[in-house]
This record gives C-alpha cells, sequence and structure tokens, in this order.
C-alpha cells in the first residue's frame, strides 16, 4: 500500500446539501455555493496532487502501471475531477460509491459518499493487521538504488535456488551413474579375464598346428638323398645342419671327385620344385678346396648352403601370426 498527503482547499457545492442533512442545514450552505472558478482551481490542485502520488509511488514501483482511478468523497467537484482526471493522466476515472454494497436508497447514498474516508477506516481497523495505510505517517518514496538493491537480491536469491536444485540433481544423476559404472566395470573385469583364458587356449592350439605343418625335414632329406650325384663314389657328404628356425640346411666337407661333381650337385637342388611348381631350395655354394690324401678317390672339399624357401615362408607367417596374437591378448 502507498499513502501520500496532501493539503487543497475544496468548495462546497450547494446542491449537494438538503434540508435533512446530517452535516449542516440548507441555510448554513446556501450562500456557499462555489463559483465556476473556485471549483476549477480546486480541481486542478487535485489533478496536481494525484499526479504527485503517482509519481512518488513509481519512484518506489518503476514497473507499475495505472489502469483505472477511483475518486471518492462528496465535496461537489468530483464529477469536475474525474474529467480532469481523464484528460491529464490518460486512464479512466471512477467515482467510487460504497453505498451501493451498503444497499441504501439514492436519496441517502448522496450523502454517505462524503463518508467514503471515514467507512474505509472503520473496515479497516474493525480486523487487526486489515489497515494498511497510514494518513499520518505516510510512505516515503524508495530509492532508485533501494529498489535495485532490492531486485537484485530477490533475483539472486532465486538464482541461488536454481543453482542448488540443479546442483541436486547433477549430484543425483552423478552417483547413479557412477554406481552404473562400477557394476559395468566389474562386469567387464569377468568378461576379460574369460576372454584371456579363451585367447590363450586358441593361442596353443594355433602354435601345435603350426608345429605340425613345420615337421617336414624327412622330405628334405629325401630331397637331398635322391639329388645327390653317385653319392659314396662321386661325392660324399660328411656333415649335415638343420636349422628349423632360420630354415637353412648346411652340408659341410661335401668331398668330391673332382668340382663339377659338387657343382652339378648344387645346381639340382636349386632346380628342385614342391607340387605346385614352386621353388624349394635356394642353393649357395663355397670355394672348392684340393686336398691330396694318399688311396683317396677324392680331391677336394666343399661346403653348400640350402635356403628352404617354403619353410621360411612358414616361419614368417608364424613370425606374424605370434605378433598378432600378441595383440589379442587383453
Amino acid at each position: 500500500a502507498f499513502a501520500r498527503a496532501a493539503n487543497v482547499t475544496t468548495p462546497m457545492a450547494g446542491d449537494s446539501a438538503t434540508e435533512d442533512s446530517r452535516i449542516t442545514t440548507f441555510a448554513d450552505v446556501a450562500d456557499m455555493t462555489a463559483s465556476d472558478e473556485a471549483v476549477e482551481t480546486a480541481v486542478n490542485e487535485l489533478a496536481v496532487e494525484v499526479t504527485r502520488t503517482l509519481q512518488a509511488y513509481r519512484a518506489s514501483e518503476p514497473e507499475a502501471v495505472v489502469h483505472e482511478i477511483l475518486v471518492a468523497g462528496g465535496t461537489g467537484v468530483e464529477p469536475h475531477l474525474l474529467t480532469a482526471l481523464g484528460k491529464r493522466i490518460g486512464v479512466r476515472a471512477t467515482l467510487f460509491d460504497p453505498t451501493e454494497a451498503l444497499r441504501v436508497s439514492a436519496d441517502e447514498a448522496a450523502k454517505l459518499r462524503s463518508f467514503s474516508a471515514a467507512l474505509g477506516l472503520a473496515w479497516g481497523l474493525s480486523e487487526a493487521g486489515a489497515f494498511e495505510l497510514d494518513f499520518l505517517n505516510p510512505k516515503k518514496p524508495v530509492p532508485p538504488r533501494a529498489a535495485l538493491k532490492r531486485r537484485l537480491r530477490i533475483g539472486g536469491i532465486a538464482v541461488a535456488a536454481v543453482v542448488v536444485a540443479a546442483l541436486s540433481i547433477d549430484l543425483t544423476l552423478y552417483f547413479r551413474a557412477h554406481n552404473d559404472y562400477k557394476r559395468q566395470r566389474a562386469a567387464a573385469d569377468k568378461l576379460r579375464k574369460e576372454l584371456a583364458t579363451y585367447i590363450e587356449i586358441k593361442h596353443k592350439v594355433e602354435e601345435v598346428n603350426e608345429w605340425c605343418v613345420g615337421a617336414i625335414w624327412p622330405e628334405h632329406l629325401l630331397q637331398f638323398t635322391e639329388n645327390a650325384v653317385s653319392p659314396g663314389k662321386e661325392m660324399l657328404v660328411q656333415q649335415l645342419e638343420l636349422n628349423s628356425s632360420k630354415a637353412l640346411a648346411s652340408m659341410n666337407k661335401i668331398q668330391a671327385t673332382r668340382w663339377e661333381v659338387a657343382t652339378e650337385f648344387a645346381n639340382k637342388l636349386d632346380e628342385v620344385t614342391g607340387a605346385e611348381g614352386q621353388r624349394l631350395y635356394k642353393a649357395t655354394q663355397d670355394t672348392w678346396r684340393t686336398q691330396n690324401l694318399r688311396d683317396s678317390k677324392f680331391k677336394g672339399t666343399t661346403n653348400i648352403n640350402l635356403e628352404l624357401l617354403e619353410l621360411k615362408k612358414q616361419r614368417e607367417m608364424q613370425e606374424k601370426r605370434a605378433k598378432e596374437r600378441r595383440k589379442e591378448l587383453p
């Protein structure tokens, strides 16, 4: 509620009194008929005070909007004041008539309208806390800075409430997600262990299969024997070294009757092919070293190194597969 006191001289119109007036007699007010000039002066002063009151109220409530003005009283200038306020302020002005709610006659209504303020005070004082206007100590306008501070405080409280609500929701969602994460992680760890066991068994099976494929030395020994040039007569292999990891076969101290025999043996091994026509060996012959042994038909020695191409290819594939298996381990 907002109140503002003002002192304005208001003339009393003669037609507002009747012979049975309870305030004054007709004879007392007959000579008090207000002139047009006095009425206009009073209306202008009242309009100015109403304007000042609205300005003072808007100083404390800048966003307030006035839709209608109610004028109470029974001085006789109220109709003129309604017109003046409508033009000056630009809103609808209406005469306040409390007699409709009291259900009094039209004759009595004109008298009781003068007591609007008194009736309002009486009703307000009839209930504790219902009276909000203090006409003796009207509310002082609130400075704009104080109003701004008040709005900022209210806005800050609202923002804090929103932040607290959002934080509580976020914490609830966080703990829920964290619990779900722990359950999922435990399940994933269990599956990871089971997968590791499965992969280890799978790798062992693959290694066994690869070992079975790698057991091919008897076939190579058969090829060496079949391609030898008159073994025991023209040539004799004294040492044979087999290296499966390097896919190499070394024939050392090959004794031969002549150099051409050892060369022919190396060339024959170099031309051996597999079932699909692929080359099996790559032969490399060392230098020929002559020897003078009594009662020996072999005149010199040499070495032949064989690179087993198919086995080398298998070993490369095995190494590649071993790297892939290591990557598969969790």
